[in-house]
C-alpha cells in the first residue's frame, strides 16, 4: 500500500487554496491530526470527510475538496498520514 506521512508546518501567514489530490488509480486516504493549532485562523475546511472533529480530519483527498483558512497568531502543526487503496 503506497503511503506517506509527514509533520507539516503552516507558519504565520500561510494558507492552503480549496484543491483534491488526484491519483491515476485507487482510492487516496488521508488521516490529518492537529499536533498545535494556530492562535487564530488555520482552520481545515472539508466538504466531505468520513471523519471530522477539533483534532481528527479523515477524508478522501482525491474526491473532497480540503483546504485550510489563513493562520494566525503562531503557526500550526499536523501530523498528516495518506494512503492510496488500489
Amino acid at each position: 500500500v503506497p503511503f506517506d506521512v509527514y509533520l507539516l508546518r503552516y507558519p504565520v501567514g500561510s494558507l492552503i487554496p480549496p484543491h483534491r489530490d488526484p491519483v491515476p488509480n485507487g482510492r487516496h486516504f488521508r488521516l490529518n491530526i492537529v499536533v498545535r493549532r494556530s492562535a487564530a485562523g488555520g482552520a481545515f475546511v472539508c466538504d466531505s470527510p468520513i471523519y471530522s472533529s477539533e483534532r481528527i480530519n479523515f477524508f478522501r483527498s482525491d474526491i473532497s475538496t480540503h483546504s485550510v483558512t489563513k493562520v494566525e497568531g503562531r503557526a500550526r502543526y499536523v501530523l498528516s498520514c495518506g494512503w492510496i487503496l488500489r
